[in-house]
């Protein structure tokens, strides 16, 4: 059974009519809100010169698989934030710029700021180093922002996305920057490239490092 975490997306840059169909299905598919405990999204409100800013109050494992999958394949920057959960996982925060590395994960606290363990620390080794590695946790957002083709797209469809079948989604690889907790039981430098899996994924693989397989 997952683990239920409150969990919240930003979403940054410019997508085509085409894209923010499947982009508004994937919204849908998570009942994703406006803001915490407010009304679900809508496509025809679009922010204005901001991310796309959406929350989850009731997120499986704390993660939205196939929508980070699809900001991955389409290249928009994204930063998701999930709460932990006592006993399996701590809070943490996924980064993804638009490019081709990433996306990075860091650990945070309930307020979403950055934490940084002894090991982290000593595996950095400079505060050089300790500022690069919180640069990279915030990044900077373009503005969500659709070509004017949607406007028509959505009055041609009555206002509502397409809705159909999502395309499976190709595999990214999570580059991990310390921030495994001590009691995941890592022993080796946490800055090594790790494969996730989406679906099971991240959350599968953190917890048979603290139970083992089952």
């Amino acid at each position: 059974m997952a683990d239920i975490v409150s969990a919240s997306i930003a979403i940054g840059g410019t997508v085509s009519a085409t894209q923010f169909a499947e982009l508004a299905t994937l919204i849908a598919e998570y009942d994703l809100r406006v803001e915490w405990g407010g009304k679900p999204f809508d496509p025809n409100h679009l922010p204005q010169d901001d991310a796309l800013r959406l929350f989850a109050e009731e997120a499986a494992w704390g993660m939205f698989d196939d929508l980070e999958q699809f900001c991955c394949d389409e290249g928009l920057a994204y930063q998701r934030w999930s709460g932990a959960c006592a006993g399996s996982f701590g809070a943490e925060r996924i980064v993804y710029d638009g490019s081709m590395n990433g996306p990075w994960n860091f650990a945070v606290d309930e307020d979403d700021h950055i934490v940084l363990h002894a090991q982290t620390i000593e595996e950095l080794g400079s505060m050089r180093a300790i500022r690069k590695y919180i640069a990279q946790a915030e990044i900077i957002f373009a503005a969500f922002n659709s070509p004017t083709s949607l406007i028509a797209f959505l009055a041609a469809d009555g206002g509502e996305p397409a809705r159909g079948p999502v395309r499976r989604r190709r595999t990214r690889r999570f580059r991990w920057l310390s921030c495994r907790w001590s009691h995941w039981g890592a022993t080796e430098p946490s800055r090594n490239p790790h494969r996730v899996d989406r679906g099971q994924g991240l959350r599968e693989d953190r917890r048979q490092q603290l139970h083992g397989p089952f």
